[in-house]
């Protein structure tokens, strides 16, 4: 017999079984006390007596933050076609897409601003601004790796595959990268460095970026202090509809 879910039910107690709930802020312009209200009270209860359960994840899962898409107009990571043997891998992408879209750098200022989704589920990414920018950091870090396993992979085949006009677009539906995670990799390159940068003790932005570059994977800033004196502001979501892009 099969199980009901709502989408709700399938966000926040299959894939969020072992994560926070959503801390929305009531004091911004955007999110009122009656919204935030009304959203807490729309989110499903958890419950151990839940028929469902087997169906939930059974870790904690942080990286489903950013494979679950609202049609909104801002603050949402690129919507994206899951492959079962590639979702972690393009979670880390869609993750690093999420940064480059809405993240800025204040170098002087030694201020960083970040998606709101890292302070809708905060708690998840270590509680912390630092804990944040560490979370931040490591994925950008391994964006360009994980875009080359993406550019070495392709899905076995589209369900789709009869629907498309031409073999070219029927190739395209079936590769795992898009052309947006290739011109991505030298972005999350310079915002990577950018971090750095804000570091203790400080970097040379010069010597940053050649060090990021060479080597990607294995963090070369290990060793130097947490991000200490740097201020971490947060994006709000613009819940107005929109349509998703589909272009890239």
């Amino acid at each position: 017999q099969g199980k009901l879910f709502s989408l709700l039910d399938i966000e926040h107690l299959v894939l969020r079984a072992h994560s926070s709930a959503p801390q929305l802020q009531t004091s911004s312009r955007v999110n009122s006390p009656s919204a935030v209200k009304r959203f807490s009270q729309s989110l499903p209860s958890k419950s151990d007596h839940d028929e469902r359960k087997t169906l939930f994840l059974v870790r904690p899962a942080r990286e489903v933050t950013f494979g679950v898409f609202y049609p909104v107009r801002s603050g949402m990571p690129p919507l994206r076609v899951y492959n079962p043997e590639l979702v972690g891998v393009q979670l880390v992408v869609n993750c690093g897409h999420l940064l480059l879209q809405w993240s800025q750098v204040h170098i002087k200022r030694a201020r960083v601003t970040l998606p709101g989704l890292f302070r809708w589920f905060w708690r998840d990414y270590g509680a912390s601004d630092q804990a944040v920018l560490e979370f931040v950091c490591d994925t950008l870090r391994a964006f360009p790796e994980k875009v080359a396993l993406l550019e070495r992979a392709t899905f076995s085949q589209s369900p789709f595959a009869e629907s498309f006009a031409t073999a070219a677009a029927a190739a395209a539906a079936s590769s795992a990268v898009s052309s947006s995670d290739r011109m991505a990799v030298p972005q999350a390159t310079k915002l990577l460095a950018d971090l750095e940068c804000l570091r203790r003790p400080r970097n040379s932005a010069a010597t940053v970026a050649a060090t990021a570059a060479a080597d990607m994977i294995s963090s070369p800033f290990s060793s130097l202090e947490a991000f200490s004196g740097v201020r971490v502001e947060y994006t709000e979501l613009d819940w107005n509809f929109a349509l998703p892009d589909l272009e890239s």
